[in-house]
């Protein structure tokens, strides 16, 4: 893969085009996911839960979306919890 350099405008200094960076993460993948109970509370107990995360790549090349969902973590008052990101 060939990388791509532009010149900053207010530094005069190379950087690099991150636009296919995160390109390893497109399609779907299922997650194991583990996190305290309690946060910031000396808790040494740990939940587990499984999730899917997909990704897929913005028209034009201009970024990345991704979305995160958990029908298993109990989160109050559904349970479950999506979680979506658009990144460039």
């Amino acid at each position: 893969m060939e990388e791509q350099a532009t010149t900053g405008r207010a530094t005069g200094m190379a950087v690099k085009d991150a636009a296919r960076d995160f390109d390893f993460w497109m399609g779907r993948w299922r997650i194991e996911n583990k996190r305290l109970l309690k946060r910031l509370a000396g808790c040494t107990e740990w939940e587990e839960f499984t999730a899917t995360c997909r990704a897929w790549p913005l028209p034009g090349g201009i970024g990345n979306c991704d979305e995160f969902t958990s029908e298993t973590w109990r989160f109050p008052p559904t349970g479950g919890r999506r979680g979506r990101q658009i990144g460039r």
